[in-house]
């Protein structure tokens, strides 16, 4: 089956050119490369048309060149339009990747035709990302990811569990999700989008532990944390609100203003919440705008939300120290009381 592989770059040839040098090496007989030039400057250009040149022949390499940043999300869905590929993975260009990395995807993806994303091992071996090993997760009732140790969670069947696969690595049907994206996320939130979409049309989402690359990682986010800190926040209340049903949305309201009200008290200690701000006008001055986005979603919907509860923690991923088991506990008691669907209710039935 063909793949096609999407990178962005952003004035980062230097990581863009690592990644395509481990994509050489890579073991699938069929596969290209789309490379979207999401509005590098000239020098970054330059570079990275000069190391396409040098790999003709050894890469099936097609360069997309546009000349402003349309973020990560509308960017991969630029490179995903070009794709030749049935299946389609989303690569970070910070990325080496391993000679099997194509391979085991593909194996995993076509060991079900309910499997619609399959995600990788990812090993971060940047401070930004902890240096630690990304493999399955869970997400919060927020959708943030909280990754699962599978040596201290007993109901976690094997490595391939997650409810999502990074936007890092990820390989889907593109019969299934034609766009990964929506392009307003432009970074953060938008892989969870992609998970949670396949997971309310009934597909399900794995990862293939044999898939293994390195993840560098940071570089965007420290030139342009401003912007992500925006977007974050922003999207971070989108999901909740465009994907759960319409009651659930109702039982999620008082711990999305209270998730609102304690970020503007730390980010104020921290001299941050004009960002933070920023993101709540733009919920609600588009208010109408995440309005057809729930509608577009809901619309696909075939399965229920406790269908999908196994996979929402009602734990924050955020360390508070001994504040956290405080936190929790409320989270726990109001899930319990409202009937909120999260793993820990579901799987005790």
């Amino acid at each position: 089956m063909k793949v096609s592989v999407v990178l962005l770059n952003f004035n980062n040839d230097k990581d863009t050119v690592k990644c395509l040098d481990s994509l050489v090496k890579v073991d699938y007989p069929d596969f290209e490369v789309i490379i979207v030039e999401n509005g590098s400057d000239v020098k970054s250009k330059d570079i990275l048309n000069s190391k396409i040149k040098s790999l003709k022949g050894k890469l099936n390499i097609v360069l997309v060149d546009k000349d402003k940043n349309y973020g990560f999300a509308e960017g991969n869905n630029i490179g995903v339009r070009e794709a030749k590929g049935e299946y389609v993975v989303l690569l970070n260009n910070d990325t080496i990747v391993d000679k099997n990395y194509l391979k085991t995807m593909v194996a995993k993806l076509e060991s079900s035709t309910q499997i619609a994303v399959v995600g990788s091992r990812i090993n971060n071996i940047e401070e930004f990302y902890g240096n630690v090993e990304t493999l399955g997760n869970v997400i919060s009732l927020m959708g943030e990811p909280v990754n699962v140790n599978i040596k201290k969670c007993p109901q976690v069947e094997d490595e391939t569990f997650t409810f999502m696969a990074s936007g890092c690595s990820m390989m889907f049907r593109k019969s299934v999700i034609p766009e990964p994206f929506d392009g307003d996320y432009f970074i953060y939130g938008e892989d969870t989008y992609t998970a949670w979409l396949a997971r309310l049309k009934g597909y399900d989402v794995k990862i293939a532990p044999d898939s293994k690359l390195d993840h560098l990682g940071g570089q965007v986010r420290i030139k342009k944390s401003n912007l992500l800190e925006f977007h974050g926040e922003k999207n971070k209340i989108m999901n909740p609100l465009i994907f759960y049903s319409i009651g659930n949305v109702v039982k999620m309201i008082p711990l999305i203003l209270a998730n609102v009200l304690f970020t503007i008290i730390v980010s104020t200690f921290k001299l941050r919440v004009h960002i933070r701000l920023k993101s709540y006008f733009w919920l609600l001055f588009n208010f109408g705008k995440v309005l057809r986005k729930r509608k577009w979603i809901q619309g696909q919907r075939n399965v229920k939300d406790k269908v999908i509860a196994r996979f929402i923690t009602y734990k924050i991923p955020q360390n508070f120290g001994p504040l956290n088991y405080l936190i929790n506990a409320l989270l726990f008691l109001y899930c319990f009381i409202v009937r909120l669907p999260v793993r820990e209710i579901y799987l005790k039935k």
